[in-house]
């Protein structure tokens, strides 16, 4: 339903690859999170919040020694328990002059960060289908959001916008 296509180098670090999602997923880093990766727990310790043995700063991508078809995951606010499950699909040399992080692709928009799980953000979604569209509903939830939001509409120029002026091509 909901997929993001990204690049990233193997030196970009569990704390920057953590950003990274939240920028695609159009969150807004309010809620604990934590990779699974081999069986092992990585993320960013907050006060109050969960601890990890390694600093998520300086556990790189490459550190994995990743191949294609290799599959991790990156859980999101635990009360919700958002599980994204992330595939390796390919392992490229850098490219000189390429922006890294980026997103070449995707398809529909991400749920929005208090989306009550999956059965909400479907209702949601339900909202925006012809013929049951409820304009007036819609209205009012977009005004909650703040923003235009549409399910069908990745906003993959402006992803790769905010990736570019949020993150440097390593690290």
């Amino acid at each position: 339903m909901v997929w993001r296509r990204l690049l990233v180098r193997d030196d970009t670090s569990i704390a920057s690859l953590h950003g990274i999602f939240q920028l695609v997923m159009g969150w807004e880093n309010l809620h604990l999170h934590c990779f699974v990766i081999h069986g092992k727990d990585y993320g960013i310790a907050y006060a109050g919040g969960i601890g990890f043995p390694d600093n998520p700063k300086n556990v790189l991508l490459r550190d994995f020694q990743f191949r294609p078809g290799d599959k991790f995951r990156y859980d999101y606010d635990f009360n919700i328990d958002w599980k994204l499950r992330i595939r390796v699909e390919k392992i490229l040399a850098p490219i000189a002059g390429k922006q890294y992080p980026s997103c070449p692709g995707g398809n529909n928009a991400d749920p929005p960060e208090e989306t009550q799980g999956v059965g909400a953000f479907n209702e949601i979604r339900e909202l925006f289908r012809v013929p049951s569209y409820d304009l007036l509903r819609i209205i009012a939830f977009q005004e909650s959001l703040g923003y235009p939001w549409r399910p069908d509409v990745l906003k993959k120029g402006m992803m790769n916008r905010w990736l570019k002026n949020g993150f440097t091509s390593s690290g």
